[in-house]
């Protein structure tokens, strides 16, 4: 069975491994992405997994990457999809005061991660009212579409994950060029 334009977007608003859609009010249905994968679960499935060390989607190890799964921050960009980014906390403190992973950040990593969120906001931005508008669903296809979220599913809280964040905008940017 084909999936239309509007499912495949939505499936990857949606948790990896309990199909929950994402959600800002609940915290335990905030969207975490996995390093390495790029699997984006709910909190609660990654309370679930977190003593595990390999995706439970396709078995990719995570247990390599030095961040507990259970201290990686929400991806926000996915919420910006979802959301009006002004119903969204704008304070970085808020939003990472509770993991672990963000607060020991030197200020220049602090600095590097902030601009690579906020880049990856104002693509969830451009992409929202094309998935928003059933006309304009086919302008991107499923490819495009894939590569735009497996940018935005993107963990980006080392140095390894931003490393692969680069190589997805390069395979985005090839796309788009042919």
């Amino acid at each position: 069975m084909t999936l239309s334009i509007e499912s495949y977007y939505m499936k990857f608003l949606r948790c990896a491994r309990c199909s929950h859609d994402f959600e800002y009010e609940n915290p335990l249905y905030r969207p975490i992405t996995l390093p390495i994968c790029g699997h984006t679960m709910c909190r609660q499935c990654i309370d679930i997994i977190r003593n595990q060390t390999k995706c439970p989607q396709d078995q990719v190890s995570f247990g390599i990457n030095r961040t507990p799964i259970d201290q990686l921050p929400t991806n926000y960009p996915l919420l910006v999809v979802l959301y009006d980014p002004s119903n969204l906390s704008q304070d970085t403190e808020e939003r990472y005061g509770q993991c672990p992973s963000y607060m020991k950040f030197d200020k220049d990593t602090k600095l590097i991660f902030n601009a690579v969120e906020s880049a990856f906001g104002k693509i969830s931005l451009e992409i929202k009212p094309i998935i928003n508008d059933k006309q304009c669903q086919s302008i991107l296809s499923r490819s495009m579409i894939r590569k735009i979220f497996s940018l935005l599913n993107s963990q980006y809280i080392d140095r390894a994950s931003r490393l692969k964040v680069l190589k997805a905008i390069r395979s985005l940017g090839e796309h788009m060029c042919i």
